[in-house]
């Protein structure tokens, strides 16, 4: 992009932008913490807490996607499948199809504790995530500052 600057005639400006924002903003939400007090709360109330814990994890997906899309993480996205989509699928139809009548513990609910299963894998997707993300942003902050230097060089 260029732009022309206001104070001096005749001089242009270059701009370039980072790629890496979606990296860091991932890294942002992969990095949110809650207080423990908030925490503390919540175990009192599990029955809401997956609600909210769902909907937090249904909001982050799309830039997760997005993310590992555009840095071509095949791997990861391979990954997030059997980890998160499998237990996911394997849960919905124990759940809709399967006997939990008859499990050995009725005095519990289990339908809602077997929902708890595929949000813990894809919340420790998320963990095993933030440890590589900070590798990415490195990467891309070489590649953006190796550019700059190379059309810096090139203008003179």
């Amino acid at each position: 992009m260029t732009a022309v600057n206001p104070y001096r005639k005749n001089v242009r400006m270059e701009i370039h932008l980072k790629d890496n924002n979606d990296i860091d903003r991932l890294m942002y939400w992969l990095n949110f913490e809650l207080a423990g007090s908030v925490l503390f709360l919540i175990s009192f109330l599990h029955f809401i807490a997956i609600y909210f814990v769902g909907l937090a994890a249904l909001a982050i997906l799309p830039l997760m996607l997005k993310v590992l899309i555009r840095q071509k993480r095949y791997g990861w996205l391979a990954f997030l499948f059997i980890l998160v989509g499998l237990p996911t699928l394997l849960v919905y139809l124990l759940i809709n199809y399967g006997d939990l009548n008859n499990f050995p513990t009725p005095l519990l609910n289990t339908s809602i504790f077997l929902a708890y299963i595929p949000i813990g894998m894809f919340y420790l997707y998320c963990f095993l995530l933030r440890l590589v993300i900070p590798e990415w942003a490195q990467v891309e902050d070489y590649r953006y500052t190796k550019f700059k230097r190379h059309r810096w060089h090139s203008d003179t």
